[in-house]
């Protein structure tokens, strides 16, 4: 795709918060990746003992940034999803969350699989409450529901896809970039 619209004279890419930046390496075209990671941090600011948790390494650097903002501890589950059924497991790690306030932060939240499988996990080792943070949520199949079933205490989402958890606005975040291509 990143090759097809620079071959169409496309001079720059502006994506929030895209599942793997490591691929617009490969592009010819300037690709913007807007993080609204202060934006959450700015959300957690003033409530204590937390702990920020990537559901899978692959988000670590998502969590790692948010950490940075608030100098609060972070870690990741080990996820493994079955690519045949789509089932996910996961395996946890040495975690202290006891008697603490866990972030669950993702960039999409689809079925909330991930979400509702490592709320398991983090209520069984002593969470007092688990939320979760993305910044897309498609939220399928009645996943909100699932999920506050299962035990998440509250769901925040941007903007990206209006839903009744939408409570992060990145607009200003978009207009900034935009701005900045056009002066």
């Amino acid at each position: 795709m990143l090759s097809l619209l620079s071959s169409l004279g496309v001079s720059s890419i502006i994506t929030v918060d895209v599942h793997k930046p490591e691929a617009f390496r490969i592009a010819n075209t300037q690709c913007i990746n807007i993080e609204p990671f202060e934006l959450y941090a700015n959300r957690l600011k003033g409530v204590e003992n937390v702990v920020l948790l990537s559901p899978d390494i692959g988000s670590l650097w998502r969590v790692r940034k948010v950490s940075e903002y608030l100098g609060v501890p972070f870690s990741y589950l080990e996820k493994f999803r079955d690519r045949v059924t789509g089932e996910v497991t996961m395996k946890p790690k040495e975690l202290d969350v006891a008697g603490k306030e866990v972030f669950i932060i993702d960039d999409i939240i689809a079925t909330g699989g991930t979400i509702i499988e490592a709320t398991k996990i983090l209520k069984s080792l002593g969470a007092t409450r688990v939320h979760a943070i993305a910044t897309h949520c498609l939220l399928l199949n009645m996943a909100d529901s699932r999920m506050f079933e299962t035990g998440v205490s509250s769901i925040t989402c941007s903007n990206t896809i209006p839903t009744r958890y939408s409570e992060v606005n990145v607009n200003q975040l978009i207009l900034n970039v935009v701005r900045g291509l056009i002066t």
